[in-house]
């Protein structure tokens, strides 16, 4: 985020279990760096597994 916003806290997590790993449905709370003006995006991600390690396949936001 260019430095811009700083990461604060994760909001509302439900996370449910699909075949090959997880969906991730978040809201992201993040401050601006100088007003520390709180912004929330709602994000949703799809974790894969592969040969026992996870990754973001899919990462959307709002």
């Amino acid at each position: 985020m260019n430095g811009a916003f700083v990461f604060d806290e994760l909001l509302n997590v439900e996370i449910s279990e699909m075949e090959s790993g997880f969906n991730v449905e978040v809201d992201v709370r993040f401050r601006e760096e100088l007003t520390k003006i709180p912004h929330v995006n709602a994000m949703e991600m799809k974790i894969e597994n592969n040969e026992g390690n996870y990754f973001v396949e899919e990462l959307n936001y709002e």
